[in-house]
């Protein structure tokens, strides 16, 4: 990243870091029902993730991360142990400063579904597969790939323009294969 800020030294700062982990880990979570629900609307899951892109409901979860659950490869940069651990350790956090958490709890317990229905070392998106699993869908779109060398394409290479979005945030410009096709909602979706 271009932009960073300072917090402290390495292994310090540990509370910010779970707070912010906490923010992305539910974001993961809650961005994979909203899918859910896209797709059994009849919403197609690309321009669902195009659209919400461009409005405040984005967060790096929908931008960076969702494509990792289109691609089927659930992010191999990071396992799921790593988030089920640092959600314990956020809900341990809470205890410790007496904070209720509620929010924070249901995305504990997802993670510790989670990790009994799947191996530790997968990906850590794995934790939206429980709602394809227990939906009886895939939100795996054909013959997509995340933009990304930890998605199914570990040779991608990410393009050098870059763009600045309408919030100012400098990032890489995604090639017209991640445009979605046309659609237009109808009055029921």
């Amino acid at each position: 990243s271009q932009i960073s800020f300072y917090v402290a030294k390495i292994g310090e700062a540990q509370t910010v870091k779970l707070i912010t982990n906490l923010l992305f880990y539910s974001g993961t979570v809650t961005s994979g029902e909203c899918l859910a629900l896209a797709q059994e609307a009849g919403i197609p899951l690309q321009w669902m993730w195009e659209n919400t892109r461009g409005t405040k409901a984005n967060s790096i979860a929908v931008e960076q991360f969702i494509p990792f659950l289109f691609d089927g490869s659930y992010d191999n940069s990071c396992t799921l142990e790593i988030g089920h651990k640092d959600m314990n350790l956020t809900c341990d956090l809470a205890d410790e400063l007496k904070v209720l958490l509620p929010l924070g709890r249901i995305v504990r317990d997802h993670y510790d579904e989670t990790i009994r229905r799947y191996n530790s070392q997968d990906g850590h998106i794995i934790v939206c597969k429980i709602t394809e699993q227990d939906n009886n869908i895939s939100m795996k779109i054909p013959n997509f790939f995340a933009p990304s060398k930890y998605g199914v394409n570990p040779n991608f290479i990410r393009t050098n323009e870059m763009v600045t979005d309408q919030w100012g945030r400098f990032k890489p410009k995604l090639p017209s294969r991640y445009n979605s096709q046309p659609f237009t909602p109808n009055p029921n979706q």
